[in-house]
């Protein structure tokens, strides 16, 4: 039986369970890491149209301040409107984008201002910077394939420093420049904030879902009724635990992905896992104990292939 035949029965009723409850725990865990990324794909389809939005109105904003943006040959980029004055854009997020031309201003604008976090750049460099959780910034090499320079304490002194550091006296390919990745980030972003925000969510909901399912099903093994009268394994009752948890993070995947109001997704994950779990515990119980007894044959023997 494959994963989405798995899902169907386990949607449909719990008289699969008592058949789920003796497979392998590698099978179970891969159908659970499975029904994880369907969970995450769901929510991550369903939140990107909004972070859409956001990026294309992030383009503008870049666009109609900086003008068109190149990779420079001296290792940072050039914009053609004002390119001898420095350019300041805070966008949605609380992301400033901060250029600063060849020769330094004697007082550098107030970039951290409302920011988290941005990028600085020349002609000739390029900084990433970060005030979380204490301000700190990193150059970037001008060649990609580099390696990255370690953070250094963002002060006015430093990024004056790290900005009058030789700027390149030979162009780069652009194939090989780190400027042209940059661009590359700025210009087309979707697919890095699709791979992020799926990662993300990814990580979330595994630390949302699995040490509940690990922990409820440990404590059902050691006090559990059913298992102090040997009728389950700690196995067994792990695979009740997983299976059981599928159709509630289905569920709860919706409330995420189409942003519906009142409950969360772990609110409903908690509360519908917990439910169906013990009903399916229960199940497997009884039709294990009438099985012993020989009062019915048990209503899964229909499902096994």
């Amino acid at each position: 039986m494959n994963f989405f035949t798995t899902l169907f029965e386990v949607c449909r009723g719990v008289h699969i369970f008592p058949q789920l409850a003796e497979r392998s725990m590698f099978r179970v865990f891969w159908h659970y890491f499975v029904m994880l990324v369907i969970c995450t794909l769901i929510i991550t389809g369903g939140q990107y149209p909004a972070i859409d939005k956001i990026i294309r109105a992030s383009q503008e904003m870049i666009s109609e301040k900086f003008g068109v943006m190149t990779a420079g040959p001296a290792g940072g980029i050039n914009i053609t409107n004002s390119p001898q004055e420095e350019q300041l854009c805070l966008l949605p997020g609380g992301i400033s984008i901060y250029y600063l031309p060849q020769e330094l201003p004697e007082k550098f604008l107030d970039f951290q201002k409302d920011a988290t976090g941005g990028l600085i750049f020349s002609p000739a460099h390029i900084i990433l910077w970060s005030n979380q959780p204490t301000p700190s910034m990193m150059p970037l090499p001008a060649q990609a394939s580099a390696m990255i320079h370690e953070t250094e304490e963002l002060t006015d002194t430093a990024l004056r420093e790290a900005l009058s550091r030789p700027a390149l006296t030979e162009p780069l390919p652009a194939s090989e420049s780190m400027a042209t990745a940059v661009l590359t980030m700025i210009e087309r972003p979707s697919l890095y904030v699709k791979m992020l925000l799926f990662v993300f969510n990814l990580l979330m909901r595994a630390f949302e879902t699995l040490p509940f399912i690990l922990i409820f099903g440990l404590i059902f093994s050691v006090f559990g009724s059913f298992r102090a009268k040997n009728i389950f394994s700690t196995r067994a009752i792990i695979a009740i635990c997983v299976y059981a948890s599928m159709p509630p993070m289905l569920v709860a995947s919706m409330f995420p992905a189409l942003d519906l109001p009142f409950l969360d997704f772990n609110t409903v994950f908690l509360f519908g896992s917990a439910i169906y779990t013990m009903i399916a515990i229960n199940f497997v119980a009884m039709s294990k104990l009438s099985q012993s007894s020989g009062f019915f044959k048990d209503e899964s023997d229909s499902t096994k292939e």
